[in-house]
C-alpha cells in the first residue's frame, strides 16, 4: 500500500513539476513617435518544450501592456517598426509595425529547408495582427518604398523540390490589398 502511494505521490509530482514554465524576454524596441516600447517573450517549460511566443507592447504613458499571441509553432524572429517622422506611412490610416516569424515544417525532400518564415503587419491604433504572407508560402524578403508607400515582398512556394517556384507581390500601404506582380516557375 505504501508502494502504491508513494508511486502516486512521485507521479503527481513529477506531472506538476513539468508545467512550470519560464518565460524569457528579448530586447526592448522603442516605437519612434509613439509612447509604445514592445519586445517579444518565449515561454520554455522544463523539458525544453517551447510554448508560443507573445509581442507585449508597453504604453509608457499610461504603464498599460498588450499582448498579442501567435499561433502555436510560430518563433518571432525580428520586429521592425516602420515609420518615422519624415514619412507619412501608415498602414491603412494606422501606424504599424512589422514581425517576421519563422515556424518548422516537415521536410518532403531532402534538398527542401524545412524553415518557413512569414510577414505580419501589427495595426498600432488596434493592435489587429494582419498576415502578409500568402498561403503555401515562405517570406524570401521584403522591402518597403517609401515613396510610393508600397511593400514589395518576395516569397518562395512551400514543399517543391527547389525554389524554383517563386513570386513578388506588392501591397500599397494605403489600401492593404496584395497583388502578385511576377512569378517564376
Amino acid at each position: 500500500m505504501k508502494i502504491i502511494l508513494l508511486s502516486i505521490l512521485f507521479v503527481g509530482f513529477s506531472v506538476n513539476a513539468q508545467k512550470v514554465d519560464e518565460v524569457y524576454f528579448n530586447q526592448l524596441k522603442e516605437i519612434e513617435h509613439t509612447n509604445l516600447v514592445v519586445t517579444y517573450s518565449r515561454s520554455i517549460s522544463k523539458m525544453g518544450n517551447v510554448g508560443e511566443d507573445k509581442l507585449v507592447f508597453i504604453n509608457t504613458e499610461s504603464n498599460s501592456t498588450k499582448e498579442i499571441a501567435f499561433e502555436s509553432g510560430l518563433n518571432i524572429s525580428n520586429v521592425t517598426a516602420k515609420f518615422d517622422t519624415k514619412s507619412s506611412m501608415k498602414y491603412q490610416n494606422a501606424n504599424f509595425i512589422l514581425v517576421e516569424t519563422d515556424s518548422k515544417a516537415e521536410k518532403t525532400y531532402n534538398k527542401m529547408s524545412n524553415t518557413i518564415r512569414q510577414l505580419y503587419l501589427i495595426k498600432l491604433n488596434t493592435f489587429e495582427t494582419v498576415k502578409l504572407s500568402s498561403a503555401n508560402f515562405s517570406l524570401v524578403n521584403w522591402v518597403i518604398n517609401e515613396k510610393t508607400e508600397t511593400l514589395v515582398i518576395i516569397e518562395s512556394e512551400i514543399g517543391t523540390r527547389n525554389s524554383s517556384v517563386q513570386k513578388i507581390v506588392t501591397i500599397p500601404l494605403k489600401t492593404g490589398l496584395a497583388e502578385q506582380v511576377y512569378k517564376i516557375n
